[in-house]
């Protein structure tokens, strides 16, 4: 309990509280305000893709971009990738979920992806009846023509 020094009156100290008390709460929301995250950057190039080779026909994409310090960035405007099965029996694969982006089958074995705008990453699952290998190609702007590979077994 505050102890009142003789001599000070009742409205002093409940003025002194009151200016005390904003203050107080200010310096109690600094720490979360200093572990707040910045947005991330442009991407400058394509990475932490991956293209995993699954059992039982199920294959998973993830292209992801990375700003000039390899932390997560987001795809600039205008970026794609390409999805190429260069098996002629691989023409079959169907999309089962996509997060972050769009899909369109340009023919048999092509498709086109458009990562959504401000997004870092593209989540991609798809299944094929046949085993085979497919391809990512990035159309640019970020890293035009690198490529990761994987395949479907059965």
């Amino acid at each position: 309990m505050t102890q009142i020094k003789a001599g000070t009156s009742r409205r002093t100290f409940t003025k002194a509280a009151a200016w005390a008390t904003p203050v107080i709460a200010a310096a109690a929301t600094a720490p979360m305000a200093a572990a707040s995250t910045e947005p991330p950057e442009e991407a400058t190039s394509i990475g932490g893709t991956s293209t995993s080779p699954k059992v039982g026909n199920v294959g998973f994409i993830r292209p992801q971009g990375l700003d000039p310090n390899g932390n997560e960035g987001y795809f600039p405007n205008g970026q794609t990738f390409r999805l190429l099965s260069s098996d002629l029996d691989f023409d079959t694969i169907v999309v089962t979920a996509i997060t972050g982006g769009t899909i369109v089958k340009l023919s048999d074995g092509e498709w086109l992806i458009t990562p959504d705008d401000g997004v870092t990453s593209v989540n991609i699952t798809f299944n094929s009846p046949v085993p085979g290998s497919y391809r990512l190609v990035s159309e640019g702007p970020v890293d035009p023509g690198q490529s990761w590979g994987g395949t479907v077994l059965p």
